[in-house]
């Protein structure tokens, strides 16, 4: 299929499928991939489908969505992050079932050469990734990152990951949807906001749990020396984070230095000096209610609705079902495909 550029892989598939995947894998012009609620039945059909997702020479935007990858899927790809072309991955309601496997994504992560646009929804992070994610930062090529409805379920590993975000060289834009802030992460974000190199912040729909939350939360936006764009919506980021930033700004010397450089917008409004953000800050008080018209992670959503269904046989052998879908869809950063295109969702293998 000279022309498949976008594949939508489904549910249970035989050993045989990922195998032949595999094999044919460079010869793929494949550029979009989503895997969705996909069960490897065996830990080689893990390890194919890896050593297939590493080998597409033009696959640059991936979705892992749902699935229960073992350990063996996760090891292969570490293994072989190094030759995986992604730019952009969507990593959303995935199941780590060891702590292992959480150790192996995470080294993924931070080894995949061209990954910039990384989004993480519906996680558990748990204190291996986190800690994994924080000693391997360095490496991590990741420019836009965002968080969607993720909870750190400790205090180490909530103060790892923090450590993480702050070390994250070319981490430009930070985006935080809907969760717990929780006093931890918060304050190791304080305290290590002079390093974090994030130029444009967005937090939406946030709850921090306790006013100790806030007031580091607040801080450590006042620390950040790169911060240029800051966005503020929902959740409980309203009264008393706003009256605690309002404080801060007022108060810490050298707060929000690109303000007084003329190169700050607060939620897509410029401001011309600290003034006038303390200014913007108490009107929006009034009108900082959440807009509920966005509870996702902007996300791609390549499902489609279309019922036709066309014949694919990807080893010669046995048929498969894929459904047409001639729509456009949008990546992490916004970017539309191709009209052009062609997407194809594989629902079953018989």
């Amino acid at each position: 299929m000279p022309k498949l550029t976008n594949l939508k892989l489904e549910r249970d598939l035989t050993q045989e499928f990922y195998s032949t995947l595999k094999e044919k894998a460079s010869s793929i012009e494949i550029q979009t991939l989503k895997l969705d609620h996909i069960e490897c039945p065996t830990p080689a059909s893990s390890h194919h489908l890896a050593e297939a997702v590493s080998s597409m020479p033009n696959l640059t935007d991936l979705t892992l969505y749902a699935g229960d990858f073992n350990e063996d899927f996760y090891s292969t790809l570490t293994a072989k992050a190094s030759s995986i072309q992604v730019q952009t991955l969507q990593i959303e309601r995935i199941h780590c079932p060891t702590p292992a496997s959480s150790h192996h994504l995470a080294e993924a992560l931070c080894s995949m050469p061209n990954l910039t646009n990384l989004s993480l929804s519906g996680e558990d992070l748990t204190e291996d990734l986190c800690y994994t994610l924080k000693a391997n930062a360095s490496s991590i090529q990741v420019q836009n990152f965002q968080l969607a409805r993720i909870k750190c379920p400790t205090p180490a590993s909530s103060h790892h990951f923090a450590e993480a975000l702050c070390s994250m060289p070319n981490l430009t834009y930070l985006t935080l949807l809907g969760g717990d802030l929780n006093e931890e992460l918060c304050y190791t974000l304080k305290a290590k906001a002079s390093s974090l190199q994030v130029q444009s912040l967005e937090l939406d729909g946030l709850l921090c749990p306790t006013p100790a939350s806030s007031q580091h939360l607040a801080e450590a936006m006042c620390s950040m020396p790169n911060l240029t764009d800051l966005e503020l919506y929902g959740g409980d980021l309203t009264e008393d984070f706003n009256s605690t930033l309002k404080a801060m700004a007022s108060s810490i010397q050298g707060c929000f230095p690109q303000i007084r450089k003329g190169n700050f917008r607060f939620n897509e409004q410029a401001q011309d000096d600290l003034d006038s953000f303390l200014q913007t800050l108490t009107c929006s008080e009034s009108l900082h209610e959440s807009d509920g018209s966005n509870d996702s992670d902007n996300s791609a959503d390549l499902d489609s609705s279309s019922d036709s269904y066309v014949s694919a046989d990807l080893d010669g052998s046995s048929d498969s079902y894929v459904s047409a879908d001639l729509d456009s869809s949008n990546d992490l950063d916004g970017s539309a495909h191709s009209g052009k295109s062609h997407d194809f969702q594989l629902c079953s293998v018989v």
